[in-house]
């Protein structure tokens, strides 16, 4: 199975209509790197373009664009896929994005928690109500 989880901050987002009424939003999700020499320190940041597209069943793209700012802190489900974009002769790893929920620090619980229930730890839950095929 093809699934990816990642939870970081968002760094930058870029929203798409097309003239088709298609809808595309784009964003950066940034994540502190660990630091080899201490795992339990971090240094910089490494940032991880995701992509959103609406479907017949959802309006996820739009959902994204809305709901979520910069600085937000974001747990995201999606898969990975390669991509030769034009004039360019070697692919790209992207990642598809298909659910997001936003989350925060708990000081009670010294973890990430999700905006919407405080009493669920990021990672510990499904975030994903949908089949995906």
């Amino acid at each position: 199975m093809n699934r990816v989880e990642i939870m970081g901050r968002l760094n930058w987002k870029e929203i798409r209509y097309f003239e088709s009424g298609a809808c595309r939003t784009k964003i950066l999700l940034s994540k502190k790197k660990p630091n080899a020499n201490n795992p339990d320190e971090t240094q910089n940041y490494d940032s991880f373009p995701i992509i959103f597209f609406n479907n017949k069943n959802d309006n996820i793209a739009e959902r994204i664009a809305e709901d979520v700012s910069e600085g937000d802190y974001v747990h995201i489900v999606g898969t990975l896929t390669r991509n030769q974009p034009k004039n360019k002769t070697s692919k790209e790893t992207e990642i598809i994005g298909w659910d997001f929920r936003k989350t925060k620090w708990s000081n009670d619980k010294k973890r990430y928690v999700y905006e919407d229930d405080e009493n669920e730890v990021v990672g510990y839950g499904k975030i994903d109500k949908k089949e995906v095929a």
